[in-house]
């Protein structure tokens, strides 16, 4: 099924328009954060809990084999843990290569709020010390134990290159034969390195924020010696059959949009439940900005979604 919306908000316009001039003015500064893209993951540090996340929700820090996994659940009238008993793993995005930052953590506590769930939030290894076999490998460990303590997923979720990632982790849930999460939430996902769709070419001039020739080698980085046309890096790819919903929410303004689009129309052939929902004038990643009217749709869907479950 596919939605798109017919009209970019005035205020999407605005906050398009500004990112393309705060790039132009400084390029370094300008996707507020989704820049450090292109630094160091060994330089930069995962960004501490933003106090509005605090306050919003209890947060959970414990260690899976050396991996920090943080469980986030809203607040209740009482200042404790009201967590609706249905959990979602949320994966960051990055680039595989840079860690979690204040977008990550305000989107994963908006969902856990809105929707009255726990979000499970493990922080991988990135590249180049971490690759896609071993974040594979530590999720799925994390996975099955959560499962054997009676506190299976619900939902996998991710944005950008996180987004990639969970698809790709949704397929190799299934290739092992473990129960799946019922519903997979896409933001802008990354669903191929290689970025070799021709019609990416049109969407880059108009991209605000990503750098096609830069996600290209954090790909290969992540890739660790992986084909890059493998389903674990790149998802589009992969057996789409067997899965279970998939709901991608993604804007005109993103060069991710092509792949997307190649996906859903893959799935149609081979029957795959895709939901795609294409918000018109849209850039990378919007929902981080969840006064967008964009945004706030994104969040109605997926608590009318979660609430039908």
């Amino acid at each position: 099924m596919g939605l798109r919306l017919p009209r970019g908000s005035v205020a999407m316009r605005i906050a398009y328009w500004a990112m393309r001039v705060v790039r132009r003015v400084k390029p370094s500064r300008a996707a507020g954060g989704i820049d450090r893209l292109a630094g160091s993951a060994r330089a930069a540090k995962p960004a501490s809990l933003p106090r509005s996340v605090s306050c919003a929700c209890t947060v959970k820090v414990t260690s899976w084999q050396g991996m920090p996994v943080h469980t986030l659940s809203p607040r209740g009238a009482g200042g404790g843990a009201a967590g609706g008993g249905k959990r979602m793993m949320f994966l960051h995005g990055g680039g595989y290569t840079t860690p979690i930052h204040s977008a990550h953590w305000k989107l994963a506590a908006k969902i856990a709020v809105q929707n009255n769930l726990t979000v499970i939030v493990p922080t991988f290894a990135l590249a180049p010390e971490g690759n896609v076999q071993d974040g594979l490998a530590r999720l799925l460990g994390l996975y099955q134990d959560l499962i054997r303590d009676g506190s299976p997923v619900d939902y996998l979720a991710g944005d950008s290159s996180g987004g990639g990632f969970a698809y790709a982790f949704s397929q190799r849930i299934r290739d092992e034969g473990l129960a799946l999460p019922r519903r997979v939430f896409l933001f802008s996902p990354w669903l191929d390195i290689t970025l070799e769709n021709p019609d990416i070419e049109a969407l880059a001039r108009k991209e605000p924020i990503l750098d096609v020739p830069t996600l290209r080698r954090f790909g290969l980085k992540w890739a660790g010696g992986d084909d890059p046309k493998s389903s674990s890096v790149s998802p589009i790819f992969g057996d789409l059959t067997g899965l279970p919903p998939v709901h991608i929410f993604i804007g005109t303004k993103d060069i991710f949009l092509a792949d997307c689009r190649a996906l859903v129309r893959k799935a149609r052939e081979v029957n795959a439940d895709v939901w795609f929902y294409e918000y018109f004038g849209a850039f990378h990643v919007f929902m981080w900005l969840d006064w967008l009217p964009e945004s706030r749709h994104v969040f109605r869907e997926i608590r009318k979604i979660t609430r039908q479950d």
